[in-house]
């Protein structure tokens, strides 16, 4: 019957070749590719072994023309290989023969998780195929120690940080290019001569990196930019469609929302669009608005909106058009219809009427709570309209829902504190998960860009301390400042980035066995508000006075 060790190329020198150099099979531990080869991953080109320390300097005792330079790997044939420094940068190498390692056939194989570790600490660019595969199988294998990874992360705080240079990735990668390029380059023209070479290297440069090129300097535009489109903070949250939670965040003025007809638009249609035969309570505020801005009624429209909404939903090909920063130019019952309906997404085209910022909107466009009071509306209305917005805010992740993870949730009431100088504090609760801590946590983070090791890891940390009870802090940031992330299409927020910087470095000081971050969470961007609200809401919670339940009918005074 075939071994699990003959999976692993070369496999059958190994005891010849030790036997020739005298050394002791339990001196030896198997690492590097040999391992992802034993659990079928790929093949590997060679077996790279590391000897106990005692073991390996009586061997360079021995046979001192093994030695060579006193630096890098020893040869012990064209197929085996000892590695000096075996998993040094993650600090292990003392408990490698021991908790490190496993037995696979007689021989000592280091764990998996420890190679996935290196891998990642050395950030090599040959090695990417190896971590895909490695994340892969972690999480389709039921043997994967997440604690191992863990516990390695406690020994070695910066296990994650890459070792090659302190340079910033995108830096390197700038460097390994302009090389690969300057090197290429000139064997052509040894090959083909200098004609040859210019028209090869023109056609290259125009298939892809010219293109890359000229989006990352657009990126970098900044206060170059002509004010000719959306600003920048909105275009990066922009593609197709926009989020109704971006949408509604730019309706703000110096922090205030600014349409409050947007608002009762939405109660109204709601009810048109739940039951047309009824009339709703609101309808006679509705059209005493139309008439104070207008001067005509529009009720005929409202209900024809409504009742194609009922019938079709809403008509991606009839776009809001926004301004440049993001206010509305045209598309208020629009916006209405995705409030009534839960719609999240909408698209938008940019108002060629607008050619610059409108960071000071003229008075004629900004209906705020002020404008209602100020013409004598009831105030139940204006308070159904402000459990709208806070409803809004709440369902289209406009508030930041800061996730206190228990191993911090005793330092609940300093975080909030802490969370008030950045905004509005709107809600602090805690909920107890039990069981379910780790599929919310899961559930949380899916919509993050974060690699799933890494939320497994989170989770192992976690079991290691008391409780499942979590922290809910609920945050109004009225004024925020966006940045596109920087390998991924999306977004986030420079000023909550601050908020939980500053957290963290308070806290985590004193969490245990730390590792980043299993003090605090929260969304980068409305989306992922978004999904930790509807995960939130899934498992019972339910914010405090900020109208997570429908809208009430209230009955108003004129």
């Amino acid at each position: 019957m075939p071994t699990v060790l003959e999976k692993v190329a070369y496999s059958d020198q190994l005891a010849v070749t030790l036997d020739r150099f005298g050394i002791d099979s339990d001196d030896v531990c198997i690492i590097g590719g040999s391992i992802l080869a034993v659990h079928g991953l790929r093949v590997n080109g060679d077996i790279d072994l590391f000897l106990r320390p005692a073991a390996l300097q009586r061997l360079l005792t021995e046979r001192p023309e093994l030695n060579g330079t006193g630096h890098g790997k020893i040869a012990l044939g064209t197929n085996i290989e000892i590695e000096r420094s075996g998993y040094a940068m993650l600090n292990v190498d003392d408990e490698l023969f021991s908790r490190f390692s496993t037995i696979v056939d007689g021989w000592r194989f280091a764990r998996i998780e420890i190679e996935f570790l290196k891998k990642i600490r050395i950030a090599r660019s040959k090695d990417l195929s190896d971590m895909y595969a490695l994340e892969e199988y972690a999480y389709s294998s039921r043997t994967w120690d997440w604690g191992l990874m863990y516990s390695v992360l406690k020994l070695s705080p910066v296990a994650l940080v890459p070792s090659k240079s302190a340079l910033p990735l995108r830096v390197r990668l700038a460097f390994k290019l302009a090389f690969k390029l300057a090197s290429t380059a000139i064997t052509k023209l040894r090959r083909s001569g200098l004609s040859a070479t210019v028209k090869s290297t023109v056609g290259w440069w125009k298939s892809g990196p010219s293109a890359n090129l000229a989006r990352a300097l657009h990126m970098k535009r900044n206060f170059l930019d002509l004010p000719l489109g959306p600003t920048r903070e909105l275009a990066i949250q922009t593609s197709v469609s926009l989020s109704v939670g971006a949408l509604l965040s730019a309706q703000r003025v110096h922090g205030v929302f600014q349409r409050y007809d947007t608002l009762l638009r939405s109660v109204v249609l709601e009810e048109l669009i739940a039951d047309p035969s009824k009339t709703p309570v609101t309808l006679e505020f509705y059209n005493r608005m139309q008439s104070e801005r207008t001067n005509r009624t529009t009720e005929p429209q409202m209900r024809a909106l409504a009742a194609s909404v009922r019938e079709r939903g809403l008509d991606p090909r009839y776009p809001i058009s926004i301004t440049p920063d993001g206010r509305l130019a045209d598309g208020s019952h629009r916006l209405a219809c995705a409030l009534a309906v839960d719609a999240h997404n909408l698209t938008v085209t940019f108002s060629p009427r607008a050619t610059a910022p409108s960071f000071s909107p003229p008075a004629k466009s900004t209906y705020g709570r002020d404008w209602f009071e100020n013409r004598g509306y009831p105030e139940g209305l204006i308070a159904t309209l402000d459990e709208r917005l806070n409803k809004a805010y709440l369902d289209h992740g406009v508030y930041n829902i800061v996730m206190v993870w228990p191993p911090a949730l005793e330092w609940l009431d300093e975080i909030t504190e802490m969370c008030g100088g950045y905004g509005t504090l709107i809600d602090t609760s805690t909920l107890e998960l039990g069981s379910d801590l780790s599929d919310f946590v899961r559930e949380v983070y899916a919509v993050d860009d974060i690699a799933r090791w890494k939320v497994e890891v989170k989770l192992a940390a976690m079991r290691g301390t008391e409780g499942t009870e979590v922290g809910i802090i609920v945050l109004d940031v009225a004024q925020q400042e966006y940045r596109p992330k920087n390998y991924h299409a999306s977004y986030l927020s420079v000023t909550v980035e601050g908020l939980k910087k500053a957290v963290r470095g308070r806290v985590s000081k004193r969490i245990p066995g730390y590792v980043y971050d299993i003090s605090i969470h929260t969304g980068d961007n409305q989306l992922m508000n978004l999904q930790t609200v509807r995960a939130l809401k899934s498992r019972g919670w339910v914010i405090g006075e900020a109208g997570s339940s429908s809208t009430p009918r209230a009955t108003f005074d004129s």
